[in-house]
């Protein structure tokens, strides 16, 4: 198993060496953002499941991002989610977090109280 991985690692580099690829050609940008939600009407876990469900399907559907719950999973009151995009371009990478932040904002019946956010 290892071996054959060490031959894959090895085609790769050797690929990037002959067809002379350098660094800035290839860029990946990364953006990735994390919400933190108050529910404060919520009365049990499945309200905000329910809640929680409802903005993560609006934002695959959206947009190609990944999202998930990702924090305070037993608080009924709170919610963490988190979403990533991969893009070849900063600019498009920006813009993406952008969008989809005001679009959550506007969409969610929970009350937005946090937002981080960061482009690698």
């Amino acid at each position: 198993m290892y071996t054959t991985l060490v031959f894959v690692i090895l085609t790769i580099v050797k690929a990037f060496y002959e067809y002379k690829i350098e660094k800035d050609v290839l860029q990946v940008h990364i953006g990735s953002c994390t919400f933190y939600l108050s529910i404060p009407w919520a009365k049990s876990l499945k309200d905000k499941r329910q809640c929680v469900k409802s903005i993560v399907e609006k934002m695959k559907n959206k947009f190609n991002i990944s999202v998930a719950e990702i924090g305070e999973n037993d608080n009924h009151n709170t919610a963490f989610l988190g979403f990533a995009c991969v893009s070849g371009s900063k600019v498009h990478a920006e813009n993406m977090l952008d969008t989809v932040i005001g679009f959550v904002e506007s969409h969610t019946e929970a009350e937005v109280y946090g937002i981080e956010s960061e482009l690698i």
